[in-house]
């Protein structure tokens, strides 16, 4: 079944196209800060950095105006009061630029509170449709538990209403009952109510006609639920049924065209809905004003309405929709007794999914995050399973992208590589992020370059073996902050796949020349694994395969044992089957293991460690069957465990919903009275 409001996904308010110029522009810097902030939704740490851009171009006007603007955004998306303070400096001290009229559309007229206020965050599993007239109750589903589930702000409970499967909901305008489509694995689509304390709970509508039936909103007068009608032949209705009666009456016939019907009109006397204009084009279509008793059907939108059901604001002066030319965005267009009244305009950016108005003119609406971060887990030392659940360490940085976590060789500290977005897309945005586990706080070392990986630590703890992308494997000072190249780039060379042991790098490379990839990443190759002893310079070949050029983690992906005295190499045969090889570094045959995406060893060289389903496993070398280590966190990656085999360091992301509501997105209409 289709969910009634389709998502609505994050957009660019800028067209900057990226990391381009070595010498960024002003307006360039300012792009990539903008792009950080509302296309990879890290408001948080674009925060300081606009603030830092202000302090350096203060003089031009139309920059630091554009900058406040987009600040007041970011402190809006976090919830700080700050917002309202960045949007009257916009209105207050560049009157004359266009974005003081932006942010006086923020402020609201005569609003006293923040425009943008998150009122719940929670378990992604759950996922919630609609919001009450009054704003207290959220209905939707949570995980694949069947029924309706209610949450209650005032309250901060949930309950489950129904046991049916629920699709599509709606509430009365009182707020006291819900009317959802539920499904029955023996009988036909259903049109439900159920007061909003659990009781009353019936079937109003119940028909074999139909595959589906869609309830979109209710009239004003509380009597009629508007709804969207699937025929088993697959067209469309768009219809009113009586709370009271079940009695189904006809607004439009639609026949192929896929519909949504919307809500209706303060006076109830129009009904919205979005059709499909053109089989050709699915995701593109028109939204109409129907009159209820039948007299008029009126285009509001004529073409480029994306698919999801359209909504009047509370006063009924302004139309919601989804353009299909930037689905990304909100769009409203004015409307005046069911007609069109001027060109449709963007009304908002970042906007998932709306849950619908408040009495009070709030527009509530879903979104989605997701918040990496580094987590550690107590484990056997002998087993290497759970003994505690994973807790996030505490990090001072928040922003980019967190990868590769390296413990150092005596156990103190963690070392992760840190990429994240830099102004105007300067090579220098790959860091090393070394913490501590004394308390001291996170130190932040930049490597001068775009994007290195984190290969592990020298023998001595005074080291990280990098890989740079530009450069080459290369040894980095964490006291000097200073990179020696140990093995230069090549085009045969991957050294993305290399490892050293302190006294050779091990590395793959192929025999065709030209970028990896190229021409297919299907191609097989004669793929080697090669030892480079930096002593003598001396190139040793180790192994050789045919393998696709691009696996899982490269032609090759290598890991070395702590004792220095295997390497796992794992590739794809050129039939794109899994194949992983046990090598003895001195010499010798190699033995084929179990094959799965290997990240680490465990400290005694005796077992390896991959990750399955989002939990860590391992797999011994001693020929038993794999086994889990209890861990498991979504997007978990790269686990790596401490030298005394006590904990597992490993990334993570925590995903969470959140209900968020604008108030005053309008600010010259007016509340609906009733």
């Amino acid at each position: 079944m289709r969910n009634l409001i389709t998502a609505l996904t994050l957009a660019a308010l800028c067209g900057f196209t990226g990391y381009a110029q070595k010498t960024p522009t002003p307006d360039a810097q300012l792009g990539a800060i903008i792009r950080q902030a509302e296309v990879e939704l890290d408001f948080e740490g674009a925060i300081p950095r606009y603030k830092t851009f202000i302090a350096e171009n203060g003089t031009n006007k139309p920059l630091t105006a554009k900058a406040y603007y987009h600040l007041g955004l970011a402190y809006a998306k976090v919830g700080s009061p700050e917002a309202r303070t960045a949007f009257e400096r916009v209105t207050k001290e560049f009157s004359t630029q266009k974005e003081a009229a932006l942010a006086r559309t923020q402020l609201g007229t005569g609003a006293s509170d923040l425009n943008v206020s998150r009122i719940w965050t929670g378990d992604r599993r759950t996922w919630f449709s609609r919001v009450s007239p009054d704003g207290r109750y959220f209905i939707g589903s949570y995980g694949t538990e069947p029924g309706l589930v209610l949450y209650d702000t005032s309250s901060n409970t949930y309950r489950h209403l129904t046991t049916f499967n629920t699709i599509l909901d709606c509430f009365t305008p009182d707020g006291k009952r819900i009317v959802y489509e539920r499904n029955r694995d023996d009988g036909p689509p259903e049109l439900g109510i159920v007061n909003v304390d659990g009781t009353g709970e019936r079937a109003i509508l119940s028909s074999n006609e139909y595959s589906s039936i869609e309830p979109s909103a209710i009239s004003p007068d509380g009597k009629t639920v508007a709804v969207g009608l699937l025929r088993k032949d697959d067209t469309w209705q768009v219809g009113l049924v009586s709370l009271d009666t079940g009695k189904l009456t006809f607004v439009r016939d639609n026949g192929w065209r896929d519909t949504y019907a919307g809500n209706f009109s303060p006076d109830g006397r129009w009904l919205l809905y979005y059709a499909q204009l053109s089989k050709d084009a699915p995701n593109d279509g028109a939204v109409y004003a129907a009159a209820i008793d039948g007299s008029a059907l009126n285009t509001l939108i004529p073409a480029h309405a994306a698919p999801a059901a359209p909504l009047l604001t509370p006063d009924g002066s302004r139309m919601l929709f989804r353009n299909s030319l930037s689905p990304k965005d909100l769009w409203s267009v004015r409307v005046t007794d069911g007609k069109p009244s001027g060109e449709p305009q963007p009304a908002r950016s970042n906007i998932a999914q709306f849950l619908g108005f408040t009495r009070d003119g709030s527009l509530y609406y879903h979104d989605d995050v997701d918040d990496q971060g580094i987590y550690v887990a107590d484990v056997d030392p002998t087993t290497w399973t759970m003994k505690s659940a994973p807790r996030e360490i505490p990090r001072g940085v928040r922003d980019g992208q967190i990868s590769e976590p390296a413990w150092s060789p005596d156990g103190k500290i963690l070392g992760l590589a840190w990429t994240r977005p830099v102004a105007g897309g300067a090579d220098d945005g790959a860091r090393i992020l070394l913490h501590s586990f004394d308390g001291a706080p996170d130190r932040e070392l930049s490597t001068q370059t775009r994007a290195v990986n984190l290969r592990g630590w020298s023998p001595d703890g005074k080291s990280l073996v990098i890989v740079d992308w530009d450069k080459g494997l290369r040894l980095f000072d964490t006291a000097t902050q200073r990179a020696q190249v140990i093995l230069g780039p090549t085009p045969q060379i991957y050294l993305r796949g290399s490892v050293w042991d302190g006294k050779a790098v091990f590395y793959p490379t192929f025999d065709s020349t030209g970028p990896l990839g190229q021409p297919s990443k299907d191609r097989a190759d004669t793929v080697r694994l090669m030892r480079h002893d930096l002593q003598t310079g001396e190139e040793r070949e180790m192994f050789h395969a045919e393998a696709l050029r691009r696996g899982p983690s490269g032609p090759f992906s290598v890991v070395l044992s702590p004792d220095g005295r295997n390497l796992d190499l794992g590739f794809l045969r050129p039939n794109g089957q899994a194949k992983h090889v046990l090598l003895p570094v001195s010499g010798g045959e190699p033995r084929e293991i179990p094959s799965a995406d290997y990240k680490s060893w465990t400290p005694d060289s005796k077992a390896l460690l991959f990750i399955k389903s989002d939990e860590i496993w391992v797999q011994r070398l001693d020929g038993s069957a794999a086994y889990s280590t209890g861990i498991r966190l979504n997007g978990l990656g790269s686990p790596s465990v401490h030298p005394d085999g006590s904990r597992i360091a490993f990334t993570g992301v925590t995903r969470n919903q959140q209900v968020w509501a604008i108030k005053n997105l309008f600010p010259d209409t007016a509340a609906a009275k009733r």
